[in-house]
């Protein structure tokens, strides 16, 4: 932080902080402690918008701009943020590695620990391990969790293993199958990555009795279930930013 202004933000000059989405505070989702649903999340964080009436920044002809992409200017040198998505991280540990949690990472360790509550014994599946679900796996591996990652990508898998999960190809013959059989009677929690329609039928029918499969990515094409795979208690859910909500 090199300067505040406003109300006690609790914040302070010299502070180091990791950067977050934005939301209004206002709206039912804010004051249910679900920011990341929150009514105004587009405009705020994806088109420049900002529920104060501040003056916008404009170019050199006049134009008004469009900034704080992500409610934060992600790609800027310096950007100017409201202290909702500004979180105060201890000034010892390296700001340089502390910087990407504000999006990623908060999605797919904000999903194991917080929209899972993932623990002890516990059994997670993860279908691509990319950036988000690479931080799902290590979330799984802190929480205690035995961890299975799913991705074609053979230097993902690689990865995957080294961060503690068993890894399976996505191509694999009866994939279901090898999943429940690595996580005993199947996975209590699946995490979705890819937006493939075929693994997400593939993560339902991974799970056991009244598990229960995440969503974080967006999908573009329409969904076609499998008949049964939410049969016995199963269940299926969007996530966003590792939010827990009375839903999820």
């Amino acid at each position: 932080m090199v300067e505040t202004g406003g109300p006690d933000t609790g914040l302070g000059v010299g502070d180091h902080v990791v950067l977050s989405f934005d939301s209004c505070g206002r709206c039912r989702s804010c004051l249910g402690a679900a920011p990341a649903y929150c009514d105004s999340f587009a405009s705020l964080n994806l088109f420049g918008g900002r529920k104060e009436n501040a003056t916008r920044f404009t170019d050199a002809a006049g134009i008004a701009l469009a900034p704080r992409w992500f409610g934060q200017s992600s790609f800027a040198e310096y950007a100017i943020v409201p202290a909702r998505n500004a979180v105060r991280v201890n000034s010892s540990l390296p700001i340089e590695l502390l910087g990407p949690l504000g999006c990623g990472f908060l999605t797919g360790a904000g999903a194991v620990f917080t929209s899972f509550g993932a623990g002890p014994g516990d059994t997670i599946a993860v279908f691509g391990a990319g950036a988000v679900g690479l931080a799902a796996v290590m979330a799984a591996t802190a929480a205690g969790a035995l961890t299975v990652a799913v991705d074609r990508h053979p230097e993902r898998l690689a990865l995957a293993e080294r961060l503690g999960a068993s890894p399976l190809h996505a191509a694999s013959a009866g994939l279901p199958e090898r999943i429940r059989q690595l996580t005993g009677s199947g996975a209590q929690y699946a995490l979705d990555t890819t937006g493939s329609a075929r693994l997400i039928n593939d993560a339902l029918r991974a799970l056991r009795p009244t598990g229960h499969l995440g969503l974080v990515a967006r999908l573009h094409t329409a969904l076609p279930l499998e008949p049964g795979t939410l049969d016995r208690g199963r269940r299926i859910s969007h996530i966003c930013e590792g939010t827990r909500c009375r839903d999820c």
